[in-house]
Parts: C-alpha cells; structure tokens; sequence
C-alpha cells in the first residue's frame, strides 16, 4: 500500500533499499521525478522501542534521507518522537483508497489556541501531501503539546505532527500574541503593585503626619498644665 501512495504521488517507489554500507534498509524508498529527493517510508507493524526507531530514523537523517513511519496499531507511543502516522488498515488491503490516516496529523486552531487531530485523510492523500511538501514535520511548542481529538473532548499529548506551514505560523503568532498578552498582564500587575506600594507609603507618612501631631500636642498640654502650677 505504501509502494502505491507513493507511485500515485508521482514518485518511484523501490522495495528493500539497503544502505551503501549496509546499516539499514527501507522498507520502500520514495525518490522525486528529478531523483534530488528521497524519503524512506517503513511500515512498523510489530513493536518496537522509542530508542530503536529513533536510531533507524537518525541514520536515515544522517544521509540526508527524509522519514515517514506507518503504524497500523493503536496509539503507538513513538508517534509522539519521531515522524510517523498512524492508518486503520482496510479491507481488503491492497484497497488503499480505504486506509484512513487516523493519528500523526494536525492543526492548529486560532480560536482555541490549540491542535487539533486531523481525521478522514486516506494514505495516499498523505503521502501525497508530504511528498509534494504540503505537509511539514513540526516541533509543537511546549505549550500546546495536548491535543485535541475532532468532535470529543478528549486530548492526547503530542511533541510533533505533521501539519501546515500555515498552522505552523498560526501557532507562532499565537505564541507571539499570547506573549504580548502576559508582557502586558505583568506590566499592569508591576504598575498595580507600585501604585499600591505608593499608597501605603502615603498612608505611613500621613500616619507619622498624624502621631507627631499628637506627640506635639500632648507636649504642649503638658507645657501649659506645669505653667498653670507656677
């Protein structure tokens, strides 16, 4: 299925792509009409660690090969590290049209300030969108990492996705605005605080006004009442 997404895309497809050296294989290696691009797409079907699929994906990154992993198992933990989906397989398999992207892609809502699960997206659609560079491997920032399922309120965390450039300036300029916002929130705190710093200190001198006031009264009483005994 992988093979034809990528042929659909307009991009060969070769099976069992072993490295120069030997130290990997892709399970299909996608590689532009102009042959300057390549990106490894494997199939993780079977557990594996968050340590070893982050090695396998390093030493493609090392040769300047672009990675997209496909799981067909539910909420597997390293979607949350490296590049990766998640598809409900179909039935039968080899209908491609009927594999559903269902985890790995996002984007960003400006209302919510927040990610949202992109659901109803078939594997070719994808893999079409990432190789044409539609879709991008984006860092969520450390603030919106729980994201959003469509129509529950139920969330997932989540440090990277694939999404938009757009959704990637709009998480920006959310952080950008949400930034303004607390500078200005401290601003008026910090003005807040002086001006009620300046109140008290008011209050203190106005007091001390006050007391020595009455001291001096007191002293005068008392220099009135020991004159009156002369």
């Amino acid at each position: 299925m992988l093979n034809e997404s990528i042929r659909r895309a307009g991009w060969s497809a070769d099976l069992e792509v072993p490295a120069p050296d030997g130290s990997w294989r892709a399970d299909v290696m996608a590689t532009s009409p102009s042959g300057k691009r390549r990106m490894a797409c494997e199939a993780q079907l079977s557990p594996i660690t968050n340590d070893d699929i982050q090695r396998r994906t390093d030493r493609h990154t090392a040769e300047q090969i672009a990675c997209c992993w496909v799981s067909s198992r539910d909420r597997v933990p390293w979607l949350s590290t490296i590049p990766g989906i998640a598809a409900t397989p179909a039935q039968p398999p080899e209908s491609v049209e009927r594999w559903m992207v269902y985890d790995g892609v996002v984007t960003f809502d400006p209302r919510r300030g927040a990610w949202i699960q992109v659901d109803g997206v078939t594997l070719p659609t994808l893999v079409r969108w990432v190789l044409d560079g539609g879709l991008l491997w984006h860092s969520v920032g450390r603030r919106y990492r729980r994201i959003h399922l469509p129509k529950s309120n139920a969330t997932l965390r989540r440090s990277v996705g694939w999404t938009t450039q757009r959704s990637i300036d709009a998480e920006t300029a959310y952080e950008a605005m949400r930034q303004r916002q607390e500078a200005a929130k401290r601003a008026r705190q910090e003005r807040e605080r002086q001006a009620a710093e300046h109140r008290e200190q008011q209050r203190r001198q106005q007091e001390q006004a006050r007391q020595q006031e009455l001291a001096r009264r007191e002293h005068d009483r008392q220099e009135q009442a020991a004159a009156q005994q002369w």
